[in-house]
């Protein structure tokens, strides 16, 4: 597994524990794949605010897990050189751990996460390995990336066009409709959604929720812009201050916006009105969502992600923008998630309709009740306990693994097996 150093993974590799914040799909599958399977992973240290203190490479050993880590270094290797070179070299000089261990480690599959599709191109077409290529989502970056004419984009088509052994994306409302038309034919593809808390699994003590007895307002995410958190701020300021002391929100999740987003909750007045937990264990984040009145998501990307789809598990009142037909995201959320479970209230820029969604909500307890109990209604019918959505993910790994490419095979729907939206 060759995987980004992820900022909800940072502190669970440092203090070598599983509380991995964060990726629940990836953070399963690296407790649940070495069961069954002899597997090595890196982690490999990208660009961008994080506070990883190693230098060089680092051995990772954590109980409870058996696979091998290693964390790459990442330009803090490079200190003396301007921040661009330091930066190309890091990357350049992490594809030699990558090959040594491939050498060495003489694996049956190679998955790669999407920030390192030059690595599972490379590895894909010259490597003679089967290559699964794991696509969280389509971002903004990727897209533009080909859309436009250059040596640049040539290369990063040639790159999308390599022969994966499958390509697996995460169903998460960012336009998958694109992905299907960049990768070469014939390559297995499979659109996952993500799962739902295990029944058996017990949720950690809320002790990062406020003590406040008025309607409470969750947005969970990664601070970064992406996740629209500076939106979401300016917003609930705003409807606070339509109904004071009659609001509370609780933002859960860190990144390179955490001190940004504090300050902005201060000079809109709303510092003792949003609670920020910075990055909190899964368990403990499943605890603050089900205790939500009303659940708020902003992601750009689109909004069927991880947390969401927890929310919905939890039977949250849910605010989500509007879909985008043109770029075709979230037109899949619109059609797994009813008008009448979620509150669509515009684009993610519309601070003053998303204040006024919140206000709405706010105002009418019985609407809130109602789209809570169809949403637990949903999930019990669209989504399966995270133990299925692993295995489900294991065996196309090992199905990549035994055949070097999946086989198409009729999936009951009309639909080939290269071309699938999988929903369970």
């Amino acid at each position: 597994m060759i995987l980004r150093l992820y900022s909800g993974f940072e502190a669970a590799l440092r203090d070598r524990t599983t509380s991995f914040a964060g990726l629940p799909s990836i953070a399963k599958l690296i407790e649940g794949l070495p069961q069954v399977h002899d597997v090595r992973v890196l982690f490999a240290r990208r660009p961008g605010a994080l506070a990883w203190p190693q230098r060089r490479d680092v051995d990772v050993a954590i109980p409870g897990i058996a696979a091998a880590i290693t964390v790459l270094a990442g330009e803090e290797m490079f200190r003396p050189l301007p921040s661009r070179i330091r930066q190309r070299f890091a990357l350049w000089r992490q594809m030699g751990p990558m090959i040594c261990t491939w050498r060495s480690f003489r694996p049956e599959v190679i998955y790669i996460d999407r920030g390192h599709l030059f690595a599972a191109a490379m590895f894909a077409r010259f490597g003679r390995t089967p290559v699964v290529w794991r696509v969280m989502g389509v971002p903004d970056s990727l897209r533009s990336s080909v859309a436009y004419g250059g040596l640049r984009a040539v290369v990063r088509r040639w790159l999308l066009r390599s022969p994966f052994a499958a390509v697996i994306c995460t169903l998460e409302g960012s336009g998958q409709a694109w992905l299907e038309r960049v990768l070469r034919p014939g390559v297995p593809r499979y659109f996952l959604l993500g799962g739902r808390a295990d029944e058996a699994t017990p949720h950690a003590p809320a002790a990062a929720l406020p003590d406040h007895s008025g309607t409470r307002v969750v947005f969970v995410g990664r601070l970064e812009s992406i996740k629209g958190c500076e939106e979401f701020v300016a917003a609930f300021a705003k409807a606070s201050a339509a109904a004071p002391g009659e609001l509370h929100a609780v933002v859960v999740g860190d990144g390179g916006l955490a001190a940004a987003l504090r300050l902005q909750a201060q000079r809109c007045g709303a510092a003792d009105r949003i609670t920020f937990t910075g990055g909190i264990e899964h368990r403990a984040v499943l605890s603050i969502v089900a205790c939500a009145d009303i659940y708020v998501s902003l992601n750009r990307m689109g909004n069927l992600s991880n947390a969401n789809l927890e929310a919905l598990a939890a039977g949250t009142c849910m605010v989500l923008p509007q879909s985008d037909p043109v770029s075709g995201i979230d037109t899949d959320t619109d059609e797994l998630i009813p008008a009448d479970v979620a509150l669509r209230f515009g684009a993610v820029d519309d601070v003053e309709r998303l204040a006024g969604a919140i206000l709405h909500l706010h105002r009418h307890p019985h609407e809130r009740s109602s789209r809570a109990a169809k949403a637990k209604a949903l999930a019990a019918t669209l989504l399966v306990p995270w133990r299925e959505r692993i295995a489900r993910e294991i065996a196309l790994i090992e199905q990549a693994a035994a055949n070097g490419t999946a086989p198409i095979a009729s999936t009951g729907n009309g639909a080939s097996a290269n071309h699938r939206r999988d929903i369970s």
